[in-house]
């Protein structure tokens, strides 16, 4: 028994990195063309999606393991406080539609909300486990290719959807706001590794 849950926390460990590497990679390159609001709409469901399983598989881990437990801490006080505080006021709100799911074109709902908390949660209970340099290179590089396909679409305003553009690409992210704040967050990163190696 004792071989087969090692046997079992491995491949729960092994498959939870490989989900958190599709939902850092994935999420920014993921949009779907013939859809509604392609590239926020899908690139949440994706993320939402992904983080499920990440949860659920590491909901097991836990079950079978209690060192990849979360640990009790008053930042993890603090979050829970937070998503209480923000369920109840979203349920005593004015629009609970609204309030949970938000918009179609912004998704930012608590539902959203939540699972961004989750995959927090998880990271952090399985911090010594995540290879963090791995994951954040591999978050620079999908950056790269968002620019690559941002600079391309100012070549070709049609590249991904039927739209005018401008001198503003949104890449995959149809939005040059949201696009400049993911990549402000990777601008830094690189920073980081430039300073620190």
């Amino acid at each position: 028994i004792v071989l087969l849950l090692k046997v079992m926390t491995n491949y729960l460990l092994k498959t939870i990195k490989i989900f958190v590497f599709i939902a850092v990679i994935g999420t920014p390159l993921f949009y779907l063309r013939r859809s509604v609001y392609p590239y926020t709409l899908t690139k949440t469901a994706f993320f939402q999606a992904v983080v499920e399983v990440i949860f659920f598989l590491w909901l097991a881990l836990a079950i079978i393991d209690k060192k990849y437990r979360p640990r009790k801490s008053i930042v993890l006080l603090g979050l829970a406080i937070f998503i209480g505080a923000l369920v109840l006021t979203s349920i005593t709100g004015a629009d609970l539609s609204r309030s949970f799911w938000s918009t179609q074109e912004r998704t930012l709902g608590v539902i959203t909300i939540i699972h961004l908390a989750l995959f927090t949660l998880v990271l952090s209970s399985l911090w010594k486990e995540i290879p963090w340099k791995p994951l954040l290179y591999s978050s620079l590089a999908t950056s790269f290719i968002i620019s690559v396909i941002a600079f391309l679409q100012i070549i070709n305003p049609n590249l991904l959807l039927n739209e005018p553009i401008g001198g503003r690409p949104g890449a995959t992210f149809g939005n040059p706001t949201f696009l400049a704040g993911y990549l402000i967050f990777n601008i830094f990163l690189s920073l980081y590794f430039i300073f620190h190696l």
